[in-house]
């Protein structure tokens, strides 16, 4: 049982699958060809061998920093992210080296990040920036033209100040204006780090959004009458989204919130009604300083 609903697992499970059905079919092409004379040539002297050594050269770079982990811990995000980009160049290789069958399949695919570019990318010009506290920072914007529904979504987000090539995906939620929405990041790492650095008191600056997309959160599972979240840190902005879209049907949505940042827990307490259907525990762990 795959759950498609979790768009990054089913990613990540078929990167593997993939990057190991490339590297056999590449093992056994190539000791055919070694085992007849003068066919090994066809690795370098034909289309389909050369195309070939390209893609399986350029599978380890794409799939190898994603998936094992002791690379992901020696390896910054931006790093893997700029090597899985490669996958343009094997998409092009593969595109190239069986073309009668590949190529529809790779066209799919390109039009679907047209579709995604022209109709799904927005430009925010005048974004807010907060602080909260020293981990944390909420952008909130007014929707765009054409954005949608964001309830149990997630969005890309770049912010052409910080860096033109990154897009990092954030979980969105409606924000308490109208047709506003919201996205709240934690400090973890370089470039979340940077912004941190960069927002020092409250601004509007440009920022662009791709999508939103359904999340995991909108799975089946979700349309039961009585759930309960378990969530922690900055991971309550899901269950946010859910309360908010529950809150005038008949569903029940209990939630446990652990979080040791104080600066979050009061924003979250002061300008979210967590709604009176359900339970809502939230446990603050933290030692810096007492909630105001």
């Amino acid at each position: 049982w795959i759950n498609f609903s979790d768009y990054h697992h089913v990613h990540s499970l078929f990167g593997i699958v993939v990057g190991l059905e490339s590297t056999s079919h590449a093992f056994f092409h190539i000791v055919r060809w070694a085992r007849r004379k003068d066919d090994i040539q066809l690795l370098w002297n034909s289309q389909t061998g050369l195309t070939g050594l390209i893609a399986i050269i350029l599978c380890p770079f794409i799939v190898l920093p994603m998936t094992v982990p002791y690379l992901k811990k020696q390896m910054s995000f931006e790093w893997r992210k700029g090597l899985h980009y490669l996958s343009i160049i094997w998409g092009a290789a593969l595109m190239c080296h069986a073309p009668a069958r590949i190529f529809w399949v790779i066209g799919i695919y390109a039009a679907d990040k047209m579709m995604e570019g022209f109709l799904k990318t927005h430009l925010v010009e005048s974004a807010h920036f907060q602080r909260l506290g020293d981990t944390s920072c909420l952008i909130s914007f007014a929707n765009p033209p054409g954005f949608g529904r964001q309830n149990s979504a997630y969005v890309y987000l770049m912010l052409p100040w910080l860096s033109r090539y990154q897009f990092h995906a954030f979980t969105v939620f409606p924000d308490i204006k109208a047709n506003h929405s919201s996205i709240c990041i934690h400090k973890c790492g370089d470039w979340t780090q940077k912004l941190m650095k960069t927002i020092t008191t409250p601004t509007h600056k440009p920022a662009f959004v791709v999508g939103p997309f359904l999340s995991p959160f909108s799975s089946p599972a979700m349309d039961s009458e009585h759930l309960v979240a378990v969530a922690s840190g900055i991971g309550v902005t899901p269950a946010i989204s859910l309360i908010k879209q529950y809150s005038s049907t008949s569903r029940r949505l209990n939630l446990i919130w652990i979080c040791r940042d104080a600066g979050l827990v009061e924003h979250f307490l002061q300008n979210v009604d967590f709604g009176s259907d359900g339970y809502t525990l939230i446990y603050y762990t933290g030692r810096d300083r007492e909630l105001i």
